[in-house]
């Protein structure tokens, strides 16, 4: 029967088309083929593969039933509906993927049309769908698993509507262009197989085509039948991750910090392909979102197999991540009871090291925490105290019978403990030797109060650490619980300082132990108000030795000064190959452009926070890659949508809640 109708229609065409010819002035010039034309829209009505463009087109379209035809392209009109469950992100670029991996070199744009979506719970039986939907996704009304999967998304964009999200109907098209008709027949197969396995809902257009370009048109809006093109419901986030990534614009793969706010993509950062170090250093006042971007990038690097080391000053800001992703969380706090035992030497923990180094760094780090603890602030008592430690230490291990360099002798120092060992010191110092040293005799009160059994502040000695947890964890924070102290002052500096210690060594054995199977860390350094020289000394170190063990530091600064005006920080800013700029006032603004000479860039600086829709954003001077864009990266702050790994659930900003005393729940991880 198609067959009779096809040759019927080619024969009234035939007729016509000799009739026609017969009309017309051969002489007469012909600025167009108007027969041609309609005898080709004619045959594509019936045939498409019969298409190709006419060589006299010129700048005229024609519009057959299921395509049209320019003086560059034939352009087929795909109309998407419906997103699957399974539509990836960067949709359209994982089609042009699919497209160039079969060989086919036809062109795809993506088109979308969006009207803002006003959420009214009186209109349209809106409670009556919302039952329909319920007795659907909890199974009480037979229906298919399609159709319950729907249930369940319009549940949830419900929820979405009620909490607030600004969300848009989108009308999606995918125009597919080629200048072959049989590239462009295979590129429609293709598109289409891919759809449908994204689970998602389209519709070829055909006889509409008109409309559709009426209204898909940049400038158009205007079509006989609107309800032909079914809308999707999107967000702003849906909409820039269905959006392609270019690579000359943006890594597709690393580790994810935001939103790129002047192209609308997500933005990452491939740490992986970079050679240099890969310090960031975010300036920014508080509130503005660092740690949000902080733990984009540190959920990312967990999502890719690295491990994280975070700092947390204030002390309830990561708690959640960490317990999502069953890390440790060691707890630095002025009232926690943890410790490192650098008296007792312990033959299984050397490895690379020779005995006698270990032995020596164990002795070091054990004079440290003396000298801390005795609050000793001048250089000549400083000086003359160290010799006394070397003395005790080594009078110590040769009392013990205990040798660097033979580790079977190490079994006698397994029973000191601080408190053992300060008994030790109390009656190794006698008059004699206070007197030979030139100490205070405040400094036996002093370091009593720590190191005695019986002193006020002993708790912080009464547990070991647990290494083996700590250095094999994926994730981990050092918890000092600033926030817990009503102000700054009642900060002990001097335990804070031990703390600092602690975690200073804590840190370096798990980023090597992490190194040593192969494993890259993330690391995330807060600045404190606190900044000691031993900060900023760790601080340069992170920055300046840890790219050769797989490392990735990112640096959070508070106040641009603190930093930048102590002569110690000087490696730090010459070895920040990432920055990122927040709202900064006028004379901070000025210095972080002359630190690091990028006036040039004025600019792009003043962009964060300069209107609205730029709050809890961050230039970003990318100095690791070949590239010459400056993003804008904004984070957001997304209470209703917590991140899942496995059963457990994190929320970007919201901190855990911390008691505001310094007794109850001591040592509590």
């Amino acid at each position: 029967m198609a067959r009779r109708q096809r040759e019927s229609a080619r024969s009234k065409i035939n007729t016509t088309k000799k009739k026609i010819d017969k009309s017309i002035d051969i002489n007469q010039p012909r600025h167009f083929d108007w027969v041609r034309m309609w005898i080709s829209y004619a045959l594509s009505i019936f045939m498409k593969d019969r298409g190709k463009i006419p060589d006299n087109i010129g700048d005229r379209i024609l519009i057959s039933n299921n395509m049209y035809i320019t003086k560059l392209f034939m352009s087929t009109i795909i109309n998407v509906q419906e997103l699957g469950p399974t539509t990836p992100e960067t949709m359209i670029e994982v089609l042009n993927k699919q497209l160039r991996n079969r060989g086919n070199t036809a062109v795809l744009d993506f088109s979308l049309k969006n009207t803002k979506y006003v959420y009214d719970p009186k209109k349209g039986g809106m409670d009556a769908r919302i039952a329909t939907w319920e007795r659907m996704a909890s199974g009480q009304t037979l229906t298919t698993p399609r159709y319950k999967e729907r249930a369940v998304r319009c549940l949830y964009t419900i929820k979405e509507a009620e909490a607030g999200r600004t969300l848009k109907h989108t009308r999606m098209f995918i125009t597919i262009r080629s200048k072959d008709i049989r590239q462009l027949n295979q590129a429609e197969k293709i598109v289409i197989d891919n759809l449908n396995a994204m689970g998602c809902t389209y519709l070829p257009a055909y006889s509409n085509i008109a409309d559709n370009l009426e209204y898909m048109s940049i400038f158009g809006n205007y079509t006989n039948d609107l309800k032909s093109m079914p809308p999707i419901m999107t967000s702003n986030i849906v909409l820039s991750g269905l959006l392609p990534n270019c690579g000359s614009l943006n890594d597709t793969k690393g580790l994810y910090m935001g939103q790129n706010i002047l192209n609308g993509t997500p933005y990452f950062l491939d740490v992986y392909n970079i050679s240099v170090a890969r310090n960031l250093y975010i300036v920014a006042p508080s509130g503005v979102g660092k740690t949000v971007l902080a733990l984009n990038m540190a959920q990312s690097a967990y999502e890719n197999g690295n491990a994280c080391c975070l700092m947390d000053i204030k002390g309830n800001e990561y708690t959640e991540f960490i317990k999502a992703t069953n890390g440790y969380i060691i707890s630095l706090r002025p009232n926690s009871i943890e410790y490192i035992n650098s008296w007792k030497m312990n033959p299984e923990d050397v490895k690379n090291d020779s005995p006698v180094s270990y032995f020596n760094s164990r002795v070091q780090f054990s004079k440290q925490q003396f000298i801390i603890l005795s609050g000793l602030k001048e250089k000549e008592q400083l000086t003359e105290f160290e010799e006394l430690l070397d003395e005790f230490h080594h009078a110590l291990y040769v009392q013990l019978g205990c040798i660097a360099s033979n580790m079977n002798s190490w079994q006698a120092t397994q029973k000191l403990t601080p408190y053992s060992v300060f008994s030790m010191f109390e009656d190794y110092l006698t008059p004699d030797k206070m007197e030979k040293y030139s100490l205070p005799k405040s400094i036996l009160g002093t370091l009593r109060m720590y190191m005695s059994e019986s002193g006020s502040k002993s708790y912080v000695f009464k547990q070991e650490f647990d290494y083996s947890s700590i250095l094999n964890a994926n994730t981990i924070s050092f918890d000092f619980g600033i926030l817990s102290n009503s102000t700054i002052a009642d900060i002990d500096v001097d335990l804070f300082r031990l703390k600092f210690l602690y975690m200073s060594k804590l840190n370096g054995e798990f980023v090597t132990n992490n190194f040593n199977r192969g494993i890259r860390t993330l690391k995330v350094l807060e600045e404190s108000q606190i900044v000691s020289p031993e900060i900023l000394h760790m601080y340069v170190e992170e920055y300046t030795l840890r790219r050769s063990q797989n490392q990735d530091t990112l640096l959070l600064g508070n106040s641009v000064s603190a930093l930048m005006d102590n002569t110690l920080s000087k490696p730090i800013i010459e070895n920040t190959t990432g920055l990122l700029v927040g709202e900064l006032g006028l004379e901070a603004r000025n210095k972080v452009m002359d630190e690091f000479g990028i006036r040039r860039l004025e600019k792009f600086i003043k962009i964060p926070g300069s209107k609205p829709e730029y709050k809890n954003s961050f230039f970003f001077l990318n100095n690791m890659e070949d590239k010459t864009i400056y993003p804008i990266i904004k984070v957001v702050v997304d209470k209703n949508l917590p991140n899942k790994i496995g059963r457990k659930f994190y929320k970007v900003m919201k901190p855990a809640p911390v008691k505001n005393d310094m007794s109850g729940d001591v040592g509590t991880i």
